[in-house]
């Protein structure tokens, strides 16, 4: 995935395919990039999965890099936060608190723009109207970093591709938006691609049973 860029790829990839968990924490440890909210929430799952078989499984560590990412907006790793809060969590060791859970709750909210509030919403109407598309994708892409809407709508480009606007199919980017979608109003339909890139195999992901669970706890708490 786009987070491990940079890192050892091969040793990333045969590692997620013998589900060896000890090995991707130790590699990801040993390419530090703190600042990074994919990595932190990454390290969070692998701290917390694998049942006995992964003898480096921390639920102290888990919960550590999943507030590490929250903090640096990791909209996946705050919704995971607020369902442990408000039903407790034996995977991170936490008991339920209310009052936290809306924190994060109220985080969620913060992040998201209400589209139809804002000028860019209007202004991607008019250009859907008008079929301006290279107009549109400029919108989409000013408004990424702000926008869950825009994150889908980008997400929806590089995954089919777009002949139109010179866009070639791009799973690792689709992947990425995919990921920074994952917030009200487009929070169930991005988790439950998301679910999808794992259970079947292709040249990018292999099936992983481990993520699929992820996504799809994080799915449910949304219905």
């Amino acid at each position: 995935m786009a987070a491990n860029a940079g890192y050892p790829a091969a040793k990333i990839e045969y590692a997620k395919l013998m589900k060896d968990y000890p090995e991707l924490i130790r590699v990801l440890e040993e390419n530090p990039r703190y600042d990074d909210p994919s990595w932190n929430y990454e390290l969070s799952v692998y701290y917390r999965v694998g049942g006995e078989k992964n003898t480096l499984r921390d639920a102290g560590k888990a919960l550590e890099y999943l507030k590490n990412a929250a903090e640096l907006n990791h909209i996946t790793a705050i919704a995971t936060l607020e369902k442990a809060y408000r039903q407790g969590s034996k995977q991170l060791n936490v008991q339920a608190n209310q009052e936290i859970a809306d924190q994060y709750a109220q985080k969620l909210q913060d992040i998201d723009i209400k589209m139809e509030r804002t000028d860019f919403f209007q202004s991607l109407i008019e250009k859907a109207k008008q079929g301006d598309m290279s107009s549109m994708l400029h919108l989409l892409r000013r408004a990424e970093p702000h926008s869950s809407f825009a994150a889908y709508q980008l997400a929806q480009l590089y995954k089919n591709g777009n002949a139109e606007l010179q866009i070639g199919k791009d799973p690792l980017k689709a992947f990425v938006f995919l990921h920074l979608a994952v917030q009200p109003p487009t929070a169930k339909a991005a988790l439950s691609e998301l679910s999808e890139y794992y259970t079947v195999t292709s040249q990018v992901f292999t099936p992983d049973e481990d993520f699929v669970k992820v996504y799809r706890t994080l799915l449910n708490s949304y219905k």
